[in-house]
């Protein structure tokens, strides 16, 4: 088996061990972003997830947000809750509504139970949810038990079983191994052949990550049977929607979870704004809203690993999380809607004048400016993808790439008559000659030879760079072959 790390090359993650088979997903990032990003291994990068300034619009700045409302940096609740909390659920309401306005008052009543918070991204609210889960006593959690196990799906981007190594010991794995004929998306009978009578957990990702696929038509019956069976069983199901707002092309309607959900019992929803607005991955922020029962120990957990909320992290989600809900709604922004603002989103201290800051934002056309640097974003993103697309079907190495018109990153596999090697020797073959991709056994995909995959994003430069890139990975390849 091949190896990475400092006996090979410079890297950041050696304090890792090299060996790919033992490690888990999250170690295998780190190994390989560990090389792939550290500058004096000169590599030119097919994968990092940060837009690039050059070729995106910054939709919010900080300066410009300040200018409506100075921000007070300083210590904030520790889950963000007092803060956020109303308007997340006017987020998770506006959501509902537009899935399936004819159940509006269930919507309505199950917003109202709902338990909310934010965290350092989604995964660090992540981290506060597992952690609650597992604190549950019997009287409130029945299947609590001493021998706890979580069902993960792969491939998919690791960060739920990331969480593993904090939760040890305690919390066994148990892996869906999805397909490529489902979009790499679990069904429903793979998800209860899954299911033990230890099973705690769920979690399930979609738009998934790296494939971009997504339960909808057929699929969304798979979706909400998945959601029965977690709430009829009390298992606890936790969705990540971090790609939400980036399926692409007209008519398509995204699958809220909760739309599927009696109640919002067992079942917890994730989302932050890192993947899906140009440079807002920094400010480290995203939100769960679920099961009301795991409010106290997640927010205890956060107040022991984060301590407090940052007040900029704050101001520059409820500004976005506001505007994108106007805009789906396709909604002016009204007095009214100021109210979301007056929380204590720009600081502790911080007291807002409704009608001054509205006038504000209307005198600085800041809604509209937002929406016409997102049009710009995703149009960019839309482009890429196709693009992409086209090109791996004219390169004669690569077989495939999988992306079902979302988001901004794709899976690609290299065609086994071409490269006989796993992921891991193309890792080292691209490296060798200036290349760096991210392979597919980061996110579970299997770790054999004849199935070289890969993950490209599309954000990180110029898609005529990217695309350059590509084709330097296919007459590598080809030369190899010799």
């Amino acid at each position: 088996m091949r190896t990475i790390g400092p006996s090979r090359r410079h890297s950041l993650a050696g304090s890792y061990d090299g060996r790919v088979d033992p490690l888990e997903g999250y170690q295998r990032l780190i190994q390989y972003w560990g090389v792939m990003f550290d500058r004096r291994n000169e590599l030119a990068t097919l994968d990092c997830m940060n837009f690039s300034l050059e070729q995106f619009p910054e939709v919010l700045s900080v300066a410009e947000v300040a200018a409506i409302q100075r921000i007070e940096s300083g210590y904030a609740s520790p889950d963000g809750e007092p803060e956020l909390g109303e308007l997340i659920r006017r987020v998770e309401l506006a959501r509902l509504l537009r899935h399936s306005p004819d159940r509006g008052a269930a919507h309505r009543a199950l917003v109202a139970r709902a338990g909310t918070g934010c965290g350092a991204g989604t995964s660090g609210a992540i981290m506060a949810v597992m952690r609650a889960i597992l604190r549950l006593p019997p009287e409130r959690f029945p299947r609590a038990n001493r021998s706890p196990e979580a069902v993960f799906v792969v491939p998919n981007y690791p960060v739920c079983a990331a969480q593993l190594d904090q939760l040890r010991p305690g919390l066994t794995p148990r892996y869906v191994h999805a397909r490529r004929e489902n979009g790499y998306l679990a069904t429903y009978d793979e998800v209860v052949a899954a299911v033990t009578r230890q099973t705690v957990m769920v979690a399930l990702t979609y738009p998934s990550n790296p494939a971009q696929t997504t339960y909808e038509g057929t699929g969304a019956d798979e979706l909400a049977r998945i959601v029965r069976f977690c709430q009829a069983e009390g298992i606890f199901l936790l969705v990540d929607n971090i790609y939400q707002e980036l399926v692409y092309g007209p008519g398509r309607r995204f699958e809220e979870v909760f739309a599927y959900a009696d109640g919002p019992d067992y079942v917890v929803k994730f989302y932050g704004p890192s993947k899906d607005t140009p440079f807002y991955a920094g400010y480290r922020i995203g939100y769960w809203f679920g099961d009301p029962r795991l409010q106290a120990g997640a927010r205890e957990g956060l107040w022991a690993a984060e301590n407090s909320a940052n007040p900029t992290s704050m101001a520059m989600f409820a500004m976005a999380l506001l505007f994108r809900t106007l805009r789906a709604d396709d909604a002016p922004l009204r007095l009214d809607d100021v109210r979301h603002l007056e929380t204590g989103v720009f600081g502790w201290g911080r007291q807002v004048d409704r009608r001054a800051c509205f006038d504000a934002l209307s005198s600085a056309r800041l809604f509209e400016r937002f929406n016409r640097r997102l049009d710009h974003a995703e149009a960019a993103q839309r482009t890429a993808v196709r693009r992409v697309r086209q090109r791996v079907e004219e390169l004669p190495s690569l077989a495939e790439v999988v992306n079902g018109d979302i988001g901004n990153v794709c899976l690609i596999r290299v065609d086994p008559a071409w490269f006989d090697g796993s992921d891991v020797d193309l890792f080292h073959l691209l490296a060798d000659h200036g290349l760096a991709v991210l392979p597919g056994n980061a996110f579970g995909l299997p770790l054999a030879a004849g199935e070289a995959w890969f993950r490209m994003t599309l954000v990180h430069a110029s898609i005529d760079t990217l695309l350059e890139r590509l084709e330097r990975v296919d007459a590598v390849v080809r030369t190899a072959r010799g």
